[in-house]
């Protein structure tokens, strides 16, 4: 429905969100992780592609957007605890995701502030968030 609206928002788009979609589904990561959730449409609709045993985590540093989020999560019909929205900035909780999660992601969505791009990747490098072969 995001997508029916005919206004801008500033999210994927519905162009972006096919090619992520087809990149999910050729991918099929067992562990995803979104950072930049802002309303929640590039999760939902990588939720259509993702395998359904597969982890998913998002990180949004804006409660108010997070929130936002939650609420379409839910509206979509999403069963609680499938996507895991984490608030926070993804510096500060790179390392919490770490202890929660021993194993790298198979695929990271960056999806945030543009200049954090290359610090946090350096930061899921560091923390091995990432692994050879991980699709970011």
């Amino acid at each position: 429905k995001v997508d029916g609206w005919g206004r801008w928002m500033m999210n994927i788009g519905p162009e972006k969100a096919r090619v992520l979609e087809d990149l999910v589904r050729s991918v099929r990561p067992s562990s995803y992780l979104e950072v930049g959730s802002f309303c929640g449409y590039s999760a939902l609709r990588t939720l259509r592609a993702l395998p359904h045993d597969a982890t998913f985590v998002t990180i949004e540093k804006d409660p108010r957007t997070a929130a936002v989020a939650a609420a379409m999560f839910e509206f979509a019909g999403v069963p609680p605890g499938r996507i895991e929205l984490i608030v926070g900035s993804s510096s500060e909780l790179f390392g919490e995701i770490r202890r929660r999660y021993p194993r790298p992601f198979d695929m990271v969505l960056m999806d945030h502030w543009k200049p954090e791009y290359a610090p946090d990747l350096k930061r899921l490098e560091k923390l091995r968030l990432i692994k050879s072969g991980s699709v970011v």
